[in-house]
């Protein structure tokens, strides 16, 4: 078996992040996380590679991509998102232009 290495990219991240947390009805990090997880094993299955070439951990809830994580928790990222709590409040919309087609 051979193993596969992703560079994680911060930008795609958030942008990520925000693609999310701008379309979900009460974004919590939680949700947030799981959604990232679902579009993460859907571009792994279809195209071989996440999204944000994040790296997973298990956590209680399920696996949770680390790096993601740690920008949610964070209180301000780039002025693009806050968190509040355990909620995700972004400041703007996802940059479209961050993505493959």
């Amino acid at each position: 078996m051979t193993n596969i290495t992703f560079k994680f990219n911060r930008q795609k991240a958030i942008e990520t992040i925000l693609f999310f947390a701008n379309r979900v009805s009460e974004p919590t990090r939680l949700k947030v996380m799981k959604l990232i997880y679902l579009a993460d094993k859907t571009s792994l299955e279809k195209y071989g590679r996440f999204i944000s070439g994040d790296t997973y951990v298990a956590m209680k809830h399920g696996p949770v991509p680390s790096c993601s994580y740690d920008l949610v928790k964070s209180s301000q990222v780039d002025y693009a998102f806050k968190s509040d709590g355990n909620n995700v409040v972004p400041v703007r919309d996802y940059d479209v232009n961050e993505f493959s087609k």
